[in-house]
């Protein structure tokens, strides 16, 4: 395989969830615009609160039925992975994951990059507050992190592992979870656990405990909004 040809075969899956995300925000948005007649995206987006959330679940259900033709495919290339962890180690994980997320955001939220980027407060505020629980837990606790997981620890991270060390394509891997999520807040909070996300898959030897140690970390998120 062409150097070219491994660059693109460890940037696709990111690309695709990004364009799948960007293609379901327009369905969404011409969809809702219809329904109530306005046909300002911001003013929209404002009038319908939900609408983000609408958008990433319906984005992450497409990813997830629309990759599950390459299982098989990375299967065969990698292997398939078989959990070598107790219960009580995945639950261990996924405590220190909650944790050390929490720890993390609170150390951004009294950094100086709030200051730099006063606006993330107030997006942050619409993704989580007043949203439908059932909603919420769907798109940011259920189905995020399943398709996130497989993306890019389950097809980017092994991919860049075939052609890297293991510390370097952890670390590949999780600046690509970072720039997905599009803003710098959200980057400098992703990046570390995406390294600790791979370091989970790498050890246990399966995509369970970084799924559920990312279905926590988001679980946790929700109910620290809450309050």
């Amino acid at each position: 395989m062409s150097t070219g040809k491994r660059i693109w075969d460890i940037l696709y899956p990111t690309v695709f969830l990004l364009l799948v995300m960007i293609l379901c925000s327009m369905i969404v948005l011409v969809i809702a615009g219809l329904i109530t007649g306005e046909r300002n995206a911001e003013a929209l987006q404002e009038e319908v609160g939900i609408l983000p959330l609408l958008v990433s679940l319906l984005a992450y259900v497409i990813a997830l039925l629309y990759q599950r033709r390459y299982v098989v495919v990375e299967e065969a290339r990698f292997g398939k992975g078989k959990n070598r962890w107790k219960v009580w180690q995945i639950v261990l994980a996924c405590a220190l994951a909650t944790g050390a997320g929490m720890l993390w955001s609170h150390v951004i939220q009294s950094s100086f990059l709030m200051e730099w980027f006063p606006g993330y407060t107030l997006h942050a505020a619409g993704a989580f507050e007043g949203q439908p629980l059932p909603l919420l837990l769907a798109a940011t606790v259920a189905a995020g992190p399943l398709a996130e997981e497989w993306i890019f620890r389950g097809m980017t991270y092994r991919r860049a592992r075939a052609v890297m060390n293991k510390p370097l394509a952890m670390l590949l891997s999780a600046v690509l979870f970072g720039a997905y999520h599009a803003n710098m807040i959200q980057f400098v909070y992703a990046l570390p656990l995406g390294i600790l996300f791979a370091w989970y898959y790498e050890k246990s030897g399966s995509l369970l405990t970084p799924v559920l140690a990312h279905m926590a970390v988001n679980f946790g998120a929700c109910i620290f909004s809450a309050f």
